[in-house]
């Protein structure tokens, strides 16, 4: 017999899966590539005058953190914190690089364009503020989904 009640998925579960899917393959592309020019992101970072100490740490820590943050995306039980952890990420990492930027005039990011020449600080600092902003959006959409998830359970009891 069929229920008098019929669930369809509302728009904002449809959308807040893509825009996580594009986000979880942003940061398997920042971690993997990172991981596999690692000899240029490490001789980068010996570099920068703003990693003195410990550019090993870095050089493993960077690429680790965008996996585990897309292994965190991948899975809804632990989406809330990876979102949570990638603002955190990329709000620190937008605040380096003008951190950088007003201490020394080379900041520039050589070592995973895909077009073989060097980024400049600002797209860097654009593409950490854009996705800020879709995780960003993804948490609010989350939120409402599961607010429409919640009338609708309690119209169906």
């Amino acid at each position: 017999m069929l229920s008098k009640t019929t669930y369809r998925k509302p728009a904002t579960s449809v959308i807040t899966q893509l825009l996580t899917g594009l986000l979880v393959l942003y940061c398997y592309y920042m971690g993997l590539h990172k991981f596999l020019s690692f000899e240029s992101y490490i001789n980068w970072l010996q570099h920068r005058p703003q990693i003195e100490v410990l550019p090993q740490i870095f050089a493993w820590g960077v690429p680790s953190l965008h996996l585990l943050i897309a292994l965190a995306l991948s899975f809804i039980r632990s989406r809330t914190a990876g979102l949570y952890a990638l603002i955190l990420v990329q709000l620190l990492f937008f605040y380096w690089i003008l951190w950088g930027r007003n201490t020394t005039n080379t900041i520039s990011f050589p070592w995973y364009s895909w077009w073989n020449g060097p980024l400049n600080w600002a797209y860097k600092m654009w593409e950490a503020v854009v996705v800020a902003w879709l995780a960003l959006a993804i948490l609010i959409l989350q939120g409402q989904s599961r607010k429409s998830d919640d009338k609708l359970s309690m119209i169906n009891q």
